[in-house]
């Protein structure tokens, strides 16, 4: 996130990261970015290592607790305003 914060037009996506580093302290990480710069990250499912179920699993695991706006910014949101979608 450090490297994207001084770029207005960039999004960090998580995509591949939710999966990948279940269960190590890469999910602190994770959980601290949905918190703290939610709208500054997106994630995605057509990651072809992981299936949708496991993706939806482990994005309901990091959002849990989480304010409903700031995972619906990384859910979707982001994406859309980003390509001009309202």
């Amino acid at each position: 996130m450090e490297i994207c914060r001084p770029y207005q037009n960039v999004l960090l996506d998580l995509s591949f990261k939710l999966c990948r580093y279940e269960g190590s302290s890469v999910d602190l990480d994770i959980r601290y970015l949905f918190q703290n710069f939610d709208q500054r990250i997106c994630v995605g499912s057509d990651n072809p290592q992981f299936s949708l179920a496991q993706f939806r699993r482990r994005f309901d695991e990091l959002t849990a607790g989480l304010d409903r706006e700031k995972s619906l910014n990384a859910a979707h949101r982001n994406l859309r305003s980003f390509i001009g979608e309202s």
